[in-house]
């Protein structure tokens, strides 16, 4: 077992098409490969989207196809809607239903409900959240939330975020994200982000993403080329580079790599689902024995003063009228 941080690059490379039709829907389309120490694949996902404006918002459809160079495939389709409800504040929701096929043929289905919020911070500005919980057919869950702001700049945009998750299985996670887009001033953009992940064992992930956006002849719509190389180090040496808890499974995620988490059967998971929530029904049961233990101290507490509060009453009264006798025994 290694005993010094490993460091494992991965470098993918793609493109994307954003592609507005004539009828007003949008095809997304990205063709990417993945070059690390076990080799290059390669896959392409195609997002089929539809938007429907609305008086206080939109909503929209997106039905998802996805397939890899070992046999791999995803189909999902997404339902959402946006509402304005107020001067720059609004929220959204989403629900995805999906099933992901490993290359032997077995297949995990699962559902994603997703709800966030955005408020204007002045004019250039505007904090926003996201939560996302996923549900898969083999018993797995996972919760993720992220906050974050938005900064419009003289020539583009720049965002930060933070993000936290956990899954059924007990493991969790935290992501740092730093990015943004400059426009160039040539009909294309320049993308810059980077983000840092570290679990709950301490191991890194890092992914840097630089590339260019191009605006189409018509205006219409956009191609992206960029790389992405994600560095995963096994901080603590025990030999599991990169060792990240099962995260929500998302349109654009690597469909063999959802596959192979599925692998886990229901039966354990239900089981270590039960005894977490065993652990959380106790220890909310402790966390209120001692509150309502705080309370009775408290209780007890304010009754031990009032007593020394009316004793010290009495005391001053008996006082008070000693002095009184005192003072007339010495006018007699």
């Amino acid at each position: 077992m290694p005993t010094t941080p490993q460091t494992v690059t991965q470098t993918v490379s793609g493109e994307k098409q954003v592609i507005v039709n004539e009828d007003g829907s949008i095809t997304i389309i990205k063709d990417g490969s993945v070059a690390g120490p076990q080799g290059t694949r390669s896959g392409t996902v195609t997002h089929d989207v539809n938007v429907t404006p609305t008086e206080d918002g939109k909503t929209w459809t997106r039905d998802t196809t996805a397939s890899n160079d070992r046999g791999g495939s995803l189909n999902s389709s997404t339902t959402g809607s946006a509402t304005k409800t107020g001067e720059g504040t609004g929220t959204w929701n989403s629900t995805t239903d999906g099933t992901v096929t490993s290359a032997n043929g077995n297949s995990v289905d699962y559902n994603t409900t997703r709800n966030g919020s955005w408020e204007k911070v002045d004019e250039n500005t505007r904090n926003f959240t996201r939560d996302a919980e996923t549900v898969r057919s083999d018993g797995v869950s996972s919760n993720r939330s992220t906050t974050g702001s938005s900064t419009r700049t003289d020539d583009g945009r720049t965002w930060e975020s933070t993000t936290t998750g956990s899954n059924s299985k007990g493991g969790s996670w935290t992501g740092e994200t730093d990015g943004s887009i400059t426009r160039n001033g040539d009909g294309t953009a320049t993308l810059d982000v980077d983000r840092t992940v570290t679990t709950k064992t301490g191991d890194t992930i890092t992914i840097e993403k630089d590339g260019t956006v191009t605006k189409d002849a018509e205006g219409k719509g956009h191609s992206y080329e960029g790389t992405r190389t994600v560095t995963k180090t096994d901080v603590d040496g025990d030999g599991k580079i990169g060792e990240r808890p099962e995260k929500p499974v998302r349109d654009d995620d690597r469909v063999e790599s959802a596959s192979r988490k599925a692998s886990t059967t229901a039966t354990e998971s239900n089981n270590e689902a039960a005894s977490q929530r065993k652990a959380r029904m106790e220890e909310a049961q402790q966390k209120r024995q001692e509150k309502r233990t705080t309370a009775q101290e408290g209780r007890e507490g304010k009754r031990e003063g009032a007593q020394e509060k009316r004793g010290s009453a009495q005391e001053n009264r008996k006082e008070q009228r000693n002095n009184t006798q005192s003072k007339r025994k010495a006018r007699q």
